[in-house]
């Protein structure tokens, strides 16, 4: 009788593991309640990367460089950038991986709607108001451009981490910070606030993602938070907190009875961050965070009861705006007289003085600006584009809602998808599209069937599909 396994082909002499010890699997290293797997990222794979050698480094260089002059946002041309003409560019390398991540078509699609719905709306305005073909292109290229971008940024998860993504993007948004330098006297008195926030906490967070774990996502965002307190900045001191809170929420011991829903985490989510607001204002009211700060907030409430109508009075103006022309005015339309007294008027009902420069200057000097991303989309591309708004809240929103339910949402996406839902609400469409185009291009999340093929391609088994998975077993950020 022969002395060789028929398995293991491993004779008397052969070393082969027994086939009996092979076939076990090694249990995952646990503490108690599923800690350790709580306070640890999965690996964020890159996807699809080209088989041959040089043609991965390519586009590893390639990618590198969009990502970099992206965030840098040299203009040439009615507000397009050199990062957007990169993004036409490369068409044809993204253009095939919208559909392979779940809402990316539809997204495009939307966008599309909302810039054609904002062409037409400006023919029609033009029999009683002033338009412009040189705004109707910039206000175009301001939508389509991050569009376009986020597809091309969805193809550098091909080639390279999202880690790096953010990483590389923050050092573009770092390089215009210091290519734009001070804006006036009172950029110049907290640049922080006005000019590096953003950036470096993109920067470090990204750096903190790298690491794979949650304790660094978690000290790198109370740094953050306390800078934000020193440099009198409320809003990214409430963005931060919340998403503290968020970050740590998915560290809780993992319960092997239930999973949280998506349902549950979204109204979590709205319980936390009134929660924030609460907590933020009563510091703010007891001067915790200095005394300027202390007095502005005071002047807010006094003047419209409410710290967000105060510090925001052009939320008055949008929903005047909207209930005299529900329809919106066009993405080439100037405002005319009556369009200014009725937004004033809005205005004025909170309490707010309208007659200061500041609304026919900043609001409607060049077209019209309600600074907020909703109120934009609306006023510039109709009810196509508010629909267009509530869409990219609900992406947002759900998406997180998801992520952080199976604890796989990363402090960068919480940050950036925080951020996004409070820009929608209190600030300008341009000045909010850096922040929008990395979310987007981090949140999407492949389709199960590209997550198994790249598995596959790797010599690694695919998942097996299953009706509740391990929430710690998810490879990348939110949206599902």
């Amino acid at each position: 009788m022969s002395l060789t396994d028929p398995k293991t082909n491993a004779g008397p002499k052969a070393t082969a593991v027994p086939r009996w010890r092979a076939a076990r699997p090694r249990p995952a290293s646990r503490r108690i309640g599923g800690t350790r797997a709580a306070e640890r990222l999965e690996p964020l794979p890159v996807l699809d990367r080209p088989t041959s050698p040089t043609m991965a480094t390519l586009h590893t260089l390639i990618a590198v460089v969009f990502l970099v002059v992206l965030g840098a946002r040299i203009q040439f041309w009615q507000g397009a950038t050199i990062g957007f003409a990169i993004a036409v560019l490369l068409i044809p390398l993204w253009v095939g991986e919208l559909r392979k991540y779940r809402g990316a078509t539809w997204f495009v699609i939307g966008a599309l709607a909302a810039s054609a719905s904002g062409v037409w709306l400006t023919e029609w305005a033009s029999s009683d108001h002033a338009t412009s073909q040189g705004i109707t292109i910039a206000q175009t290229i301001v939508l389509l451009g991050p569009v376009l971008s986020i597809g091309a940024i969805l193809w550098t998860r091909t080639v390279l981490t999202p880690a790096r993504i953010a990483v590389f993007y923050g050092v573009g948004l770092l390089i215009r910070a210091f290519l734009e330098g001070p804006g006036g006297t009172i950029y110049n008195s907290n640049v922080w606030k006005f000019q590096y926030s953003v950036p470096l906490t993109i920067i470090l967070l990204g750096l903190a993602l790298a690491t794979r774990r949650r304790w660094v996502e978690l000290l790198v965002v109370a740094g953050l938070c306390a800078m934000s307190i020193a440099n009198d900045s409320r809003s990214l001191f409430a963005i931060l907190l919340l998403a503290f809170c968020l970050v740590a929420w998915q560290m809780r011991p993992t319960s092997t009875t239930r999973r949280a829903s998506t349902t549950r985490v979204v109204i979590g989510i709205g319980i936390a961050a009134a929660a924030v607001f609460n907590v933020g204002q009563a510091l703010l009211l007891d001067g915790v965070l200095g005394a300027e700060t202390q007095a502005r907030t005071v002047a807010q409430l006094d003047q419209s009861g409410s710290i967000l109508l105060g510090g925001r009075p052009e939320l008055a103006a949008t929903a005047a705006l909207f209930a005299h022309q529900p329809s919106g005015f066009g993405s080439g339309t100037y405002a005319s007289l009556n369009d200014i007294i009725v937004a004033k008027a809005g205005m004025a009902s909170i309490g707010y003085d309208p007659n200061n420069g500041y609304v026919e200057t900043f609001m409607f000097g060049l077209g019209f600006e309600v600074h907020s991303v909703a109120g934009d989309l609306w006023v510039r591309f109709g009810l196509v584009g508010l629909a267009f708004a509530a869409f990219i809240a609900w992406i947002a929103i759900v998406g997180l809602g998801h992520g952080i339910a199976r604890r796989s949402a990363s402090a960068v996406v919480i940050y950036l998808g925080v951020r996004l839902c409070w820009d929608l609400l209190f600030s300008p469409l341009y000045s909010s599209v850096p922040t929008l185009i990395l979310f987007f291009g981090l949140a999407f999340v492949p389709r199960i069937d590209r997550l198994s093929q790249s598995s596959t391609s790797r010599g690694r088994p695919a998942p097996a599909a299953r009706r509740t998975p391990d929430p710690t077993s998810s490879r990348t950020g939110v949206v599902r």
